[in-house]
């Protein structure tokens, strides 16, 4: 199990790590770099593109949860939003 979350773990710590020293737009322009050292941590040389599809695959996914749930919280349990 700790080998599948290992990939998304060197993607996205390299890319906060980045974000958080130079902001969001400079994090963009370093984003090769940060692609690098994730397939260089996981030993996967020369497999970025795998990487990459896998990140894009699941963004829409976490995004269309997320609305969903806010959805869910919004209209069919309003009690839980305090006013």
């Amino acid at each position: 199990m700790v080998g599948r979350q290992l990939p998304f773990f060197s993607i996205l710590v390299p890319f906060r790590l980045v974000c958080a020293m130079s902001g969001f737009r400079k994090t963009i322009e370093t984003w090769p770099a940060c692609l690098v050292v994730a397939s260089t941590a996981t030993g996967q040389h020369g497999h970025e593109g795998h990487i990459l599809r896998y990140v894009f695959w699941h963004s829409p996914v976490l995004a269309c949860l997320v609305g969903v749930l806010v959805v869910i919280q919004a209209y069919i349990v309003p009690a839980f939003i305090p006013r």
